[in-house]
């Protein structure tokens, strides 16, 4: 089975938590890092090693800025294959 990723994430930026209320601070640098990371893994089609390696990074980014990650996953059928493929969600979230 193919493996696909749709991806919510806000949390590819974060820094570190302000203290004052403990949400982590957003970083333009850090969220350029992220990206150049990200599009480095190149095409990232469904059931790709890259997909999965993205997937990765996500999830540990938010564990290093202690974010919780969610992977939210489900089949559905390709539009443009007719094969059944399994989509993910990844929510990140603060608190």
């Amino acid at each position: 089975m193919a493996t696909g990723v749709l991806i919510l994430l806000l949390s590819a930026s974060w820094v570190g938590a302000d203290d004052s209320v403990g949400v982590p601070t957003f970083s333009g640098a850090r969220a350029m890092e992220f990206l150049t990371a990200q599009t480095s893994l190149g095409p990232r089609p469904p059931g790709s090693e890259a997909l999965s390696d993205l997937r990765r990074m996500i999830t540990d980014l938010a564990a290093e800025n202690g974010l919780r990650a969610v992977t939210l996953c489900f089949d559905a059928v390709n539009p443009l294959t007719g094969q059944e493929v399994e989509i993910c969600n990844i929510v990140v979230q603060a608190g």
